[in-house]
């Protein structure tokens, strides 16, 4: 069988909205001082620098995780494997329908790979275990 691709992406920009958000304000009172349009662009590079550095995918047959831009951990399970999916929200990812994705396998009760600010974290979730279902 092929690895379709099911998903591929980075954590959602939302994912960040007070960290953005609160630069736009540090960059909307830079009118009064240089230093605050500085630091709203310092805090906007800190921000990107997290969401490029967390990279998922999902196939018909595998989980692919990967943390770090120069220094890089890859975590990788296949979905016949997986024995459980957990979707963690805070009350902002619920209101903009983010969340995490934590996924166990039969090693043990421990997450062994997670997806981080998935956007419609449940339909995925109820994707990957209709493969993890079907003997994918």
């Amino acid at each position: 069988m092929d690895d379709l691709a099911i998903f591929e992406g980075y954590p959602a920009w939302t994912n960040y909205s007070v960290g953005l958000g609160l630069a736009a304000i540090f960059a909307l009172g830079s009118f009064s001082s240089p230093t605050l349009l500085f630091f709203a662009g310092c805090m906007v590079a800190v921000i990107a620098w997290k969401r490029f550095g967390i990279h998922g995918r999902v196939t018909s047959t595998r989980i692919i995780t990967k943390f770090g831009i120069f220094n890089t951990r890859t975590y990788e399970i296949e979905i016949k494997d997986i024995r459980s999916i957990n979707v963690s929200q805070n009350l902002l990812q619920k209101i903009f329908d983010l969340g995490t994705l934590e996924f166990a396998t039969s090693s043990g009760p421990m997450k062994e790979a997670a997806l981080v600010g998935i956007k419609k974290p449940d339909a995925l979730k109820e994707q990957i275990r209709a493969l993890s279902l079907s003997g994918a």
